[in-house]
């Protein structure tokens, strides 16, 4: 197996993982828009043994994302006409998601164009302040869409998704739930970063490292981040229940005029 990732600008960046076949051709290829890609593999890292785990968990992060632009967006946004606020909002979470994927993008890119954490070369360091709000704005999206119920789809819509993604990707998940569960998972990727980058900091403390506090900063901004936006979310289920207690005892109350 491996990875590729091609952009606009013809740019290829490859990383030589453990190959899974003699030939080392990719068994499949994921692709969407500008961005394509497919698994293909790491080197180590000298000064940080855990580099081969954050560089492989990114790079499935990111084929993850591009399948659900591919087998969800894609087929969503080519049937939907509608200029509802509904639809509006649904299309603001699916370019903040693009826009995650994006930056993913980019921290790939980095980890890819060195072999080591040395001079601050993650992307995901270098860059955290630019990182984490795209983040933030990815997590206002998601509440704005619970709230408004954009997240729910009808059976028409869930007749436009792709078959074999459903198949591959959904097991478990119930047709109107789909959509719900694969834009909250995301949320998850900050702890794991949060996590790689403790275990960055444990291997460089007994090396002296000039960067070490900035591996501390991004480390602890990815753990506050993911607090802040576990609880936005929160509230917008709390929000989204309340409306609908209100919705259902407005339809239930009889007006006399």
């Amino acid at each position: 197996m491996g990875f590729s990732m091609a952009t606009q600008k013809s740019t290829l960046m490859r990383l030589n993982l453990p190959a899974q076949s003699p030939t080392g051709r990719p068994s499949r290829v994921w692709a969407t828009g500008p961005l394509s890609c497919c698994l293909r593999c790491n080197q180590s890292c000298p000064c940080w043994p855990h580099w081969s785990e954050f560089v492989l968990s990114e790079q499935l992060f990111l084929r993850n994302c591009l399948k659900v632009v591919r087998g969800i967006f894609d087929h969503l946004e080519s049937a939907t006409t509608s200029t509802s606020s509904t639809s509006t909002v649904r299309r603001e979470l699916f370019d903040r998601y693009r826009d995650l994927m994006a930056c993913t993008a980019v921290n790939v890119h980095s980890l890819i164009e060195s072999d080591n954490c040395a001079n601050l070369s993650i992307g995901l360091v270098r860059w955290i302040n630019e990182f984490m709000y795209v983040w933030r704005g990815y997590g206002q999206a998601l509440c704005n869409a619970t709230v408004v119920h954009a997240l729910t789809l009808n059976k028409t819509e869930n007749a436009l998704l792709d078959p074999e993604y459903i198949q591959q990707g959904s097991v478990g998940r119930a047709g109107s739930d789909i959509l719900t569960t694969l834009m909250n998972e995301p949320l998850g990727r900050l702890k794991d970063y949060s996590s790689h980058l403790e275990k960055l900091i444990e291997s460089h403390l007994q090396r002296n490292d000039k960067n070490i506090d900035c591996y501390k900063h991004a480390s602890q901004q990815c753990s506050n981040i993911a607090a802040d936006l576990m609880q936005d979310c929160q509230t917008a289920d709390l929000t989204k229940t309340f409306w609908d207690s209100c919705s259902t005892k407005l339809m239930g109350t009889t007006v006399y005029v």
